[in-house]
C-alpha cells in the first residue's frame, strides 16, 4: 500500500488492518497486513472518499467502528467495516452526534467506544463521547480534564481512562 501518515489500524485475527491515511492526498484504502508473512493485501472494499486522522476500534472480533477524521473537511460520520466479509456500511446512530472531529482518540471498553477530544472546525475540543456499539447510540459523557487535546494516546485500566501526550492550542503536552 501507499506510505502514509494519520491513518488508523486495528488487529483482526493475525492481521493488522490499516484504514485510510494521508500521503499528500487522503487515502480511501483499507489494507490487511498478514502478521505471519508480513505481506499486504488490499481489502475487497474501500472508503467512498479518502480519510485520515479518524478513530477506529474493533468489536466482537470482526466489526470495525470508524468515526470522524478529515477528508478535505472534518467529518463526523460513522462507518462499520466487517473485517470478515470485507464490507463497509455507513450508519446513522441515534441520539445526539458528536461534533465533526479529527485527531481524536478512542478506546473500546465495556461495549462502548469512547471518543476523546480532538480538533473540530472551530478548534480543539475537550468533549468525551461514547457510542454504545450494541444499540448504536451516542451520548456525551463529560469533558476531558485537559482543555482540548488532540492526538493524545488514551487507554483504560481498572475503570480509569489514562491519557498521555497530545497537543493543545499552543504546545505539545506530556500529561
Amino acid at each position: 500500500p501507499a506510505a502514509r501518515a494519520h491513518g488508523d489500524a486495528v488487529l483482526y485475527k493475525h492481521y493488522m488492518i490499516a484504514l485510510g491515511g494521508y500521503d499528500g492526498g487522503y487515502i480511501n484504502q483499507i489494507d490487511y497486513l498478514d502478521l505471519y508473512t508480513f505481506t499486504w493485501t488490499p481489502s475487497a472494499t474501500h472508503f467512498s472518499s479518502g480519510r485520515a486522522a479518524q478513530a477506529s476500534e474493533i468489536f466482537n472480533g470482526s466489526t470495525v467502528f470508524n468515526f470522524g477524521g478529515v477528508s478535505g473537511s472534518i467529518l463526523n460520520d460513522l462507518d462499520l467495516f466487517d473485517a470478515e466479509a470485507q464490507t463497509l456500511t455507513s450508519i446513522s446512530p441515534s441520539g445526539t452526534w458528536p461534533p465533526a472531529v479529527k485527531h481524536c482518540k478512542s478506546v473500546l471498553y465495556d461495549n462502548y467506544m469512547y471518543i476523546f477530544s480532538g480538533n473540530t472546525p472551530s478548534g480543539n475540543t475537550d468533549e468525551i463521547w461514547k457510542l454504545n456499539v450494541e444499540t448504536i447510540q451516542f451520548t456525551q459523557v463529560g469533558f476531558n480534564v485537559f482543555d482540548g487535546i488532540q492526538g493524545a494516546r488514551v487507554d483504560i485500566y481498572k475503570n480509569f481512562a489514562f491519557q498521555f501526550g497530545g497537543k493543545d492550542a499552543s504546545a505539545y503536552v506530556n500529561a
